[in-house]
């Protein structure tokens, strides 16, 4: 017969727990927020009569205002369970029905991060509700929405065809299916599993998802919505136009709310420099989209080697920054980046000054230019050039001013 109930000692790692012949180990809870971490005990204390049974994981612990709730999967029918965890002193559970059961933890309060345990595995998956409830998550919950609202007002008129319709229903989709996997990766936090810089990765995005939705609720309507708009056809495109526009405008809320503050220690996609390099890029790729009849003059040839190198290299950036390899280049990494803001401002201004050169010396706009005119491209890449040289002028000042100029603290 069985002597009382004991409850394991606190704080020892590793508590092995018997169910029906299998064991498992339970990590040792951790120390009361504030007070000092004890003494790292042995790896494997030996296994005590009355520790708790398999089936139950552990809760860890959270800080105040961060609650968490242990799911617990009932299997093979009515059983006690233990809810208190290594070192609680709370009794065992009354027995509990085959479905599953949500139980707070200790120490929660209200709504937060979740964590989910199953009786096989003992795997912990934790559920942050603050994800969809935020400022930020409000605001991606909206452009999802809106987004997956506007390709399926387009996809049911029938009439997105074109090197353009492609475009923007590509736009709508990769939107909508990226941003809900953000979302979904944060609600499960499964993020910090990924091999990249999550926060630099969002920023990256939203910046970028900014960007194509607003060239898309553009170029959509001016090449597919026609005067007089009468149809039932006509009407859900210029729907579909309103909700791409709204679509844009909570992307850019998104942009505005993740953005660093003055002050603030975060990644540097989410730094001013940081979404210029988006911009950069973006607005390169639209100059490739454009680029016509270049290859006769040898000034119009230097600009596109000025696009391209730009472009290669602020992508570069791009991707080392969310792939956290940026630590591995052996230089002063801010320093280089300076630099090759300054470089790359002065190529623009060449490019600023001879492509118009090249492209309208002598050149005045046919009378038969329509839609896809060379000259009406070359007036589109002037404009991008333009833009541009802004971006980087403004990128060299944000770069320049964090990097030699110091704030008193």
């Amino acid at each position: 017969m069985k002597g009382p109930f004991v409850p394991p000692a606190v704080g020892r790692a590793g508590a092995r727990c018997q169910d029906g012949g299998t064991g498992c180990f339970l990590p040792a809870p951790a120390p009361p927020w504030g007070s000092a971490s004890p003494p790292a005990p042995a790896p494997f204390a030996r296994p005590r009569v009355n520790d708790p049974p398999a089936g139950v994981a552990a809760s860890p612990q959270q800080p105040p205002g961060r609650p968490c709730a242990v799911l617990v999967a009932a299997a093979g029918g009515p059983q006690h369970k233990w809810l208190g965890g290594a070192g609680s002193s709370l009794p065992c559970a009354p027995p509990l029905s085959p479905s599953t059961q949500i139980r707070a933890a200790a120490g929660s309060t209200g709504s937060g991060a979740c964590g989910v345990a199953g009786s096989a595995g003992g795997t912990m998956a934790r559920v942050n509700l603050l994800a969809l409830t935020s400022w930020v998550g409000i605001a991606r919950l909206c452009a999802v929405v809106l987004s997956c609202l506007t390709f399926s007002l387009v996809a049911s008129t029938g009439n997105f065809g074109g090197p353009f319709g492609t475009w923007c229903m590509f736009t709508w989709c990769f939107c909508f299916i990226v941003t809900l996997l953000v979302l979904l990766l944060e609600l499960l936090e499964l993020y910090p599993m990924l091999p990249l810089s999550w926060d630099d990765f969002t920023s990256a995005f939203s910046m970028l998802a900014v960007l194509m939705v607003f060239t898309t609720s553009v170029v959509f309507p001016a090449t597919f919505i026609s005067s007089p708009c009468s149809s039932s056809k006509c009407a859900r495109q210029a729907v579909a136009t309103t909700t791409s526009f709204l679509c844009f405008l909570a992307y850019a809320v998104e942009v505005g709310l993740t953005r660093a503050k003055p002050g603030d220690i975060s990644s540097f996609l989410s730094t001013v420099p940081g979404l210029l390099k988006v911009f950069e890029a973006y607005v390169a790729c639209l100059i490739f989209s454009l680029l016509d009849e270049y290859n006769k003059e040898p000034g119009l040839m230097w600009c596109v080697a000025v696009y391209s190198i730009c472009f290669i290299f602020t992508l570069l950036i791009i991707i080392f920054t969310i792939g956290r390899c940026l630590a591995y280049i052996p230089c002063p990494l801010d320093k280089v980046l300076v630099g090759y803001s300054f470089l790359a401002l002065l190529m623009y201004i060449t490019a600023t000054v001879l492509w118009p050169l090249y492209s309208f010396k002598g050149k005045g706009r046919p009378s038969d230019c329509g839609r896809g005119c060379p000259w009406d491209k070359h007036l589109g890449v002037t404009f991008l050039t333009i833009f541009n040289l802004i971006a980087y002028l403004v990128d060299l000042v944000y770069s320049s001013r964090m990097v030699f100029i110091r704030t008193p603290s």
